[in-house]
């Protein structure tokens, strides 16, 4: 090691130098290059991370504000079944409806009619070859107005009411006044799952 220094040392300054100067570049190329390459990527994987990181947080607490307005909605509303059989569902929808109306003390006059829905998110749920039926029962009511928020109140908490699409309170015609009664005309829906092209 010491011949070897002092061979360095017997040569000329200009070719000290250069040697040096070869010896920085090596070091250079094959050990601080690599070093920052290194450190690049792990800082490129760091941040890959945590913008991954972010947006995990960010939709958690999107499902946290969704949860909380779910469940705000089952507590006001009542819990919603998931479209069902286009036969059983009609069935028990109708009976469940008839149901809250004879247990609010009101008569009953209603008729039926269906409408597909849309398209929408529902959709890509169920299924290209499948649609969503809408079976719709037009109620006319005839009671105070406390009656008809209540009955109305009561018919939303039906796990088969996918919604109340409509309700129109008026009073009612001259021959048809009693007190201080009013008229509601409430549609209300419950929605079932069809296979398409299959007849109405």
């Amino acid at each position: 090691m010491s011949s070897l220094i002092a061979r360095i040392k017997s040569l000329p300054r200009s070719m000290r130098w250069l040697l040096t100067g070869g010896v920085l570049c090596l070091l250079y190329f094959f050990v601080v290059e690599p070093v920052i390459v290194y450190v690049n990527s792990v800082n490129m994987d760091s941040d890959k991370i945590a913008v991954v990181l972010e947006r995990a947080d960010v939709e958690r607490k999107a499902r946290e504000g969704s949860d909380k307005i779910i469940s705000t909605g089952k507590a006001k509303f009542g819990h919603v079944e998931f479209p069902g059989d286009p036969e059983a569902r009609p069935v028990e929808f109708n009976r469940q409806i008839s149901e809250v109306i004879s247990r609010n003390g009101l008569k009953e006059d209603s008729t039926l009619r269906t409408a597909t829905l849309g398209a929408g998110p529902l959709a890509g749920v169920i299924g290209t070859d499948k649609r969503i039926q809408r079976n719709i029962k037009e109620l006319t009511i005839t009671a105070t107005p406390e009656q008809v928020i209540k009955l109305i109140s009561d018919i939303e908490r039906l796990p088969t009411v996918t919604t109340i699409s409509r309700v129109q309170i008026r009073k009612p015609g001259e021959n048809e006044q009693a007190g201080r009664k009013v008229k509601a005309d409430i549609s209300v829906e419950t929605w079932t799952i069809e296979r398409k092209g299959k007849a109405r």
